[in-house]
């Protein structure tokens, strides 16, 4: 970590060895998962009710598991950052980039700078 967010697993939760939370929580007395923000171990509504084994990846890490195993050279290949958001440029084997929406990933416009 960077040290830029401060993070404060709670005692009832599964933490990390850094204090953050385990992205995969589960109840001792149910069995039932689901799946958290490291950050902040807030639910994450999308990916809620994974099984015991299953591992919980955010969108981003999602979609780069899925470009990668591809082996395509012309997909772009997601980048994520710490709070499992997509970094902003996105580029693909071949070295081409293009600009993505932060939450989504879908190409988005880019800024000029100046």
């Amino acid at each position: 970590r960077d040290g830029s967010v401060a993070v404060s697993c709670t005692a009832d939760a599964d933490c990390e060895a850094d204090g953050s939370y385990k992205r995969r929580q589960c109840s001792g007395s149910t069995g039932m998962c689901w799946c958290v923000n490291p950050v902040t171990g807030k639910r994450l509504p999308a990916i809620d009710g994974v099984n015991e084994g299953e591992a919980c990846e955010s969108r981003c890490e999602a979609a780069r598991s899925r470009v990668l195993s591809s082996n395509s050279l012309t997909a772009f290949i997601p980048e994520c950052n710490a709070k499992d958001i997509f970094r902003s440029c996105q580029c693909n084997r071949m070295k081409e980039c293009r600009c993505v929406d932060k939450y989504t990933g879908e190409p988005a416009m880019c800024r000029a700078a100046g």
